[in-house]
């Protein structure tokens, strides 16, 4: 995830190995190849287990994930929606937001259309852009004399998924558990 690559970076500022990082990514998913469209057959060897039944959003497949959660602990579409409100009321103070000053209710929530039923709505998916993004790590001492104080780097965590592949995780017994929040 992100969070490794900064980790990454800060590891090869910090031992001497870089001086500078430069850390970028860039998405062309509203007006270029977006989710649910045909792939290329060349993708990664795991979404061999995903495309053939279909499986080719993350609403899709980390709708099995959630429904066996929801199963197992008796929570509904509803109760995730907490999340999406709270969420997306954050999202509504920022005016560079898609969605500023937009916030929505459970109501809201509730009534938009169902993606895969009945796990997921409309509006617990997120919106596809274009955008991109750009940092650039180096020491405390070398960012003195930039125009603007730097953002410390203060600590980082990462996580990887126990025997998975990217970002899917079907080889565990029980898939409402996620075994890389626990502690062995």
């Amino acid at each position: 995830g992100a969070n490794t690559t900064v980790m990454q970076a800060v590891a090869a500022v910090a031992s001497g190995a870089a001086k500078h990082v430069l850390i970028w990514r860039a998405f062309n998913e509203r007006s270029g190849h977006r989710f649910g469209q045909p792939q290329d057959p060349g993708t990664t060897v795991g979404w061999n287990w995903y495309l053939p039944f279909g499986l080719d959003t993350p609403a899709k497949i980390y709708s099995l994930t959630f429904q066996r959660y929801m199963d197992r602990f008796g929570y509904t579409n509803e109760d995730f929606g907490h999340y999406t409100v709270v969420a997306r009321d954050h999202a509504a103070t920022i005016p560079a937001a898609w969605f500023y000053e937009r916030p929505i209710t459970i109501e809201d929530h509730q009534n938009s259309r169902w993606i895969v039923e009945p796990i997921l709505r409309l509006l617990d998916c997120c919106q596809e852009s274009d955008g991109g993004v750009a940092m650039i790590l180096t020491t405390p001492e070398r960012a003195r004399d930039l125009p603007k104080p730097p953002v410390l780097v203060r600590a980082i965590t990462d996580c990887q998924l126990i025997h998975g592949h990217v970002m899917f995780n079907y080889y565990q017994d029980d898939l409402a558990r996620f075994e890389e929040n626990y502690r062995a």
